[in-house]
């Protein structure tokens, strides 16, 4: 993360080796960050204006769900 500005943030592992980090950032949007084979991957923007920090849950390899008001 560049800007620490950041509010409520939620981690999940559907795998082994796996991480998926969502936060929000600084105007509302929700953010993720994915974490595999050692390595993060670039931040994307999911859009969307928060009001709430994420919650996530994982339920199988490959699915996760991600909840914010």
């Amino acid at each position: 993360m560049t800007d620490q500005r950041v509010r409520g943030s939620a981690t999940v592992s559907w795998g082994e080796g796996r991480l998926d980090l969502f936060w929000v950032d600084f105007d509302g949007a929700l953010i993720h960050r994915p974490f595999e084979a050692g390595a993060w991957a670039e931040a994307e923007s999911l859009g969307g204006t928060l009001a709430s920090g994420p919650t996530a849950t994982a339920w199988a390899p490959d699915q996760l769900e991600v909840f914010a008001v």
